[in-house]
């Protein structure tokens, strides 16, 4: 709605959302779900402690700093969400699972795996697409869990 109300006045608006549900890993998510906020805090956040870390760490740890970088970004957004503790649970299952994804990353570029047919085959692309709407999927309970929290406290059922 906004970005049409934005065109009628001649203000070019960037979609927010490129497909998230055909992402291929968390990394490939979020850069396709919500677009701006991504693009801020990997800007704001990310970035520059991922660089200041590396900066500090011996070379053999290079892959110690963008995952501390990952977690604290991944902390904030969580936050940023909603200062409660389900917000800050996301912001840590999110943040560990950015982390597990690196480190697979990390070990199919070591072993030169990218290379085998298995993961430039359509079955591979299909499971990874599956195992991240997966993990996507669960950790949003938790974003419904606050939700839910809320809800009842506004209506008064809260237990």
């Amino acid at each position: 709605m906004a970005i049409g109300l934005a065109a009628l006045i001649g203000i070019p608006v960037l979609e927010n959302f490129n497909e998230p549900i055909f992402s291929r890993n968390l990394k490939d998510f979020w850069n396709r779900w919500h677009i701006s906020l991504s693009q801020l805090v990997r800007d704001l956040v990310f970035t520059p402690l991922n660089l200041a870390l590396m900066r500090r760490l011996p070379p053999r740890a290079a892959l110690v700093a963008p995952m501390v970088a990952a977690m604290a970004t991944f902390v904030l957004i969580g936050l940023w969400h909603g200062p409660n503790g389900y917000m800050l649970v996301m912001g840590l299952v999110y943040g560990l699972g950015f982390c597990v994804n690196l480190g697979f990353d990390e070990v199919v570029r070591r072993f030169r795996w990218q290379k085998k047919s298995l993961f430039k085959s359509r079955t591979w692309h299909v499971f990874a697409v599956f195992l991240t709407l997966t993990f996507v999927a669960l950790t949003n309970v938790c974003f419904d869990l606050a939700n839910l929290d809320a809800w009842q406290a506004w209506s008064g059922t809260a237990r």
